[in-house]
């Protein structure tokens, strides 16, 4: 269990040592848990903020898989045992996609047309919907598809009727977001089982044959940083579909002077780590203009630690309190472009960059400001920006993503030839079919 949000950078080291030792514990007492396996499949506690503390999460993941995989086979030997392939190109891919967060989110938006636009004179398209959650987003999917299944009775359950369906391959849009994929994901239930980057960080598990990654994101070496072979895909990897150009709203309705400078850090509390706080005082104190918006966090207590970190980092700059904060409601999509489309500048997380939010930035014509991190979740915005061609965007180290966030900020003439830069180039990263095809191809060659 990880806090969301750290005191400081001492606090994510103690709370990354406590996790490790931890896990090593569980993995030398393993036997212990034998007698009581089956227990594994009600499982309901995942790791997921593990990876926003920005470190090599390999050795990690693959000890927790392993653990997990141990009390999944002791309890389940048959869901493990080997699949032959059977696919011989005569008939219709039977192509399974299981998620939790099949809805409208990150995940749904990402993976949707990899689901709704794979060519159904080649593919059988099974739909598996963990969990309860549900809107018109599930049910727009779930018509578009051969066979829709609603897993609610359990990890186990759920495993035995993936199985029952005798699929040529099993995609996990992501793993880790929740206890149930992971568990599903130790198992073998298809011949072939694939993961994306919908969580992007490795799953750690012996039984994913493949992961699906965005080739412009990823830094060189990247495939020391999983223990799934990669698979590369161009572009942003999806068929991303262009939203709505908003109207932006007027900053009198959210209390911003028409002149200040208003910086948006538009992600989950829970992304941004310690070490980029005195960036945010740092821009504060030299931009006395400077309005930073955030989003308030799930509970007020990660809200209130932020905040109160915050003011530490401005207090230890010297920077006095003036209204430089605001911290938003959470609110809709249409809303929250339209927010965005306010704003001057949006302050990329550093360890873990915006996918969908930077995609959101750019829909509503909001240059986005990133730093690159040694791995790909730190890196979404740096390759979208690289597609759109315009890299001056993408900072080489601290201090210059500073420096490039306030000229954009300040320079209203300059910010609005980004703004007309990236209506221009983003048609790289909206809907392209190049990513979709290339799926499909993987699937096939995978099959």
């Amino acid at each position: 269990m990880l806090p969301q949000v750290y005191e400081d950078g001492e606090e994510v080291v103690q709370w990354r040592d406590h996790f490790t030792g931890g896990l090593a514990e569980l993995v030398a007492d393993e036997a212990r848990f034998r007698p009581l396996a089956s227990q594994v499949f009600a499982l309901n506690r995942s790791n997921f903020l593990l990876a926003y503390q920005g470190g090599d999460d390999l050795p990690l993941q693959r000890d927790y898989s392993h653990f997990i995989a141990g009390l999944t086979r002791a309890a389940e030997p048959a869901l493990h045992e080997p699949m032959a392939r059977r696919f011989d190109g005569g008939r219709r891919l039977r192509v399974g996609f299981m998620s939790s967060f099949f809805r409208d989110c990150t995940v749904g938006r990402y993976f949707e047309r990899w689901i709704t636009e794979l060519d159904p004179r080649r593919f059988e398209r099974f739909l598996y919907l963990g969990g309860a959650l549900q809107d018109d987003f599930t049910a727009r999917l779930a018509s578009r598809c051969d066979r829709f299944t609603l897993l609610r009775s359990g990890s186990l359950d759920a495993a035995r009727r993936i199985k029952a369906d005798q699929l040529d391959v099993l995609v996990y849009p992501e793993i880790g977001m929740d206890a149930a994929g992971y568990v599903l994901a130790t198992l073998r239930l298809a011949p072939v089982q694939l993961a994306a980057w919908g969580h992007p960080v490795t799953t750690g598990s012996a039984a994913i044959d493949g992961y699906f990654t965005v080739a412009a994101m990823e830094p060189e070496g990247a495939a020391t940083h999983y223990l799934e072979p990669l698979l590369p895909l161009p572009g942003v990897g999806v068929n991303y579909a262009m939203p709505g150009v908003p109207r932006a709203m007027a900053r009198s309705a959210l209390k911003i002077p028409d002149d200040a400078h208003v910086y948006a850090c538009p992600q989950s509390l829970f992304k941004i780590q310690p070490d980029m706080d005195d960036v945010l005082a740092r821009i504060v104190g030299d931009d006395p203009r400077a309005v930073l918006v955030f989003f308030q966090g799930v509970g007020t207590g990660a809200t209130r630690r932020f905040g109160e970190r915050l003011q530490r980092a401005l207090a230890a700059r010297g920077v006095p309190p003036r209204n430089q904060a605001k911290f938003m409601p959470r609110m809709g999509a249409a809303d929250f472009r339209a927010l965005l489309a306010a704003c001057d500048v949006a302050l990329d997380t550093m360890h873990w960059s915006g996918g969908n939010t930077s995609f959101d930035a750019f829909a509503a014509g909001l240059p986005v400001v990133t730093c690159p991190g040694a791995f790909m979740r730190g890196r979404q915005a740096a390759g979208m920006l690289q597609l759109m061609e315009i890299p001056e965007l993408v900072a080489r180290d601290a201090d210059d993503y500073a420096a490039v966030a306030m000229r954009v900020a300040s320079d209203r003439e300059a910010q609005r030839a980004l703004r007309d830069r990236i209506a221009r180039g983003r048609e790289a990263i909206f809907e392209r079919r190049e990513p979709l095809d290339a799926f499909a191809r993987y699937l096939l060659e995978r099959a």
